[in-house]
């Protein structure tokens, strides 16, 4: 059971920050939790989105920045040129957003990067609360955005799609029963009457035991002509021939030149 959602806005003009409620909002958590720990996890979390969130906000005030300087470049060149002022001070001027530019897309490129850690270090917060509050009962996660959600269950004052909404990190409630459950071990009797099939290959006293294999020809699928050829005694040559060799030489046909 959800007890509390807080979102995690990311602001273009100002730091992003987790959007929460009071603490009387959140009825279903006020029964589980005190006030001071609720205020004290809350805490923690936003020092961790406070210093490893990729912001937004300083890009956003360095382009404009970028953008005045740039601006300023031109009416002073235009100011020089009706003096009769030397045209390249007005170059000086954009050095400085040129660094900006610089700075600014490295930082973009890097943002990625900066985002997929920031998520395993919001993941290693969440699961030190959890087990801090494992006497309530209650486990912190965090989540993407769903149809589900709605303004008023986050706690924000405008509609979602005014905000853009990074995340979104939900307290549940664990039921330990089903845990504990999980946790027990089967006894020594129900072991003992499990069947383990042995599917690996025989062991070497079980091949020994079993006689050699007798390979015998079946006749029967060879043709008729074949089968009498085999048996005829003048196609099969005799003992004699096969263990004296002094037949081949006696029998050897001298033939007239």
């Amino acid at each position: 059971m959800v007890l509390g959602t807080f979102a995690l806005v990311n602001r273009r003009w100002k730091p992003s920050y987790v959007v929460h409620s009071d603490y009387e909002t959140y009825t279903q958590l006020a029964r589980v939790i005190p006030r001071e720990i609720f205020e004290s996890r809350m805490r923690t979390i936003k020092q961790l989105v406070l210093k490893e969130f990729p912001h937004v906000w300083i890009e956003t005030h360095l382009f404009v920045l970028a953008m005045a300087l740039v601006i300023a470049a031109a009416v002073f060149a235009i100011i020089a040129r009706a003096l009769a002022i030397a045209l390249w001070y007005p170059l000086c001027i954009l050095i400085l957003p040129a660094i900006i530019a610089y700075w600014t897309t490295r930082r973009r490129g890097l943002k990625f990067i900066k985002l997929s850690k920031f998520h395993d270090s919001l993941q290693e917060c969440l699961k030190k609360l959890t087990v801090m509050d494992t006497n309530y009962q209650i486990r912190w996660t965090y989540r993407r955005l769903k149809d589900v959600d709605t303004s008023e269950s986050l706690g924000l004052r405008s509609p979602l799609s005014s905000h853009a909404i990074t995340l979104v990190i939900e307290v549940t409630q664990v039921d330990n029963s089903i845990q504990r459950r999980s946790d027990i071990l089967p006894t020594y009797d129900s072991v003992q009457q499990d069947i383990v099939l042995d599917v690996g290959p025989p062991a070497m006293e079980e091949r020994l035991a079993f006689p050699p294999p007798v390979y015998r020809r079946h006749e029967s699928l060879l043709p008729p002509s074949y089968r009498e050829s085999l048996q005829s005694p003048s196609i099969m040559p005799s003992h004699a021939h096969l263990q004296s060799p002094s037949v081949h030489a006696s029998q050897v046909i001298n033939i007239p030149t």
